[in-house]
Order: C-alpha cells, then sequence, then structure tokens
C-alpha cells in the first residue's frame, strides 16, 4: 500500500506489512517505485486494486499468471 504522510510516501507490503521504502518525497514517488522494483518488489492491479508485495512476499509464477489472466 501507499501511505501518504504530508509531503512523504511510504510503501508497505500488503502481505507481511513490511516498510522497506519509506519516506519518499511526494514529488519522488516514481523514483520510489523504480527503486522498489529494482530491489524485487512486485506491483500489480488484479481486480482493479493495487497490490504491492516485498520480495519475501512475492508472488509465485502461478499467482502472477492468475493476476494478469484473472484465473
Amino acid at each position: 500500500m501507499i501511505e501518504n504522510r504530508g509531503i512523504r510516501v511510504s510503501l508497505i507490503c500488503d502481505d507481511c506489512e513490511s516498510e522497506d521504502f519509506s519516506p519518499y518525497d511526494r514529488d519522488d514517488f516514481g523514483l520510489m517505485m523504480q527503486e522498489a522494483k529494482e530491489a524485487g518488489w512486485t506491483i500489480s492491479k488484479p481486480g482493479g486494486e493495487w497490490h504491492h508485495r516485498c520480495p519475501d512476499c512475492k508472488p509465485s509464477a502461478l499467482e502472477r499468471a492468475r493476476d494478469l489472466f484473472g484465473v
């Protein structure tokens, strides 16, 4: 999840609530997301809602396929 903290934002894992990427200035949101992906976070939008997972909670290949194809 993305947590707004005034002029700062944090990235929090939706599964374990780990907060490895925080806080960033709101203007650096794109940088935060890029660095999170490079660090192994997955960001997907299954069912129309954003889902953020840290590397420890990264989905399996089957879960990723379900997210992509809605199976």
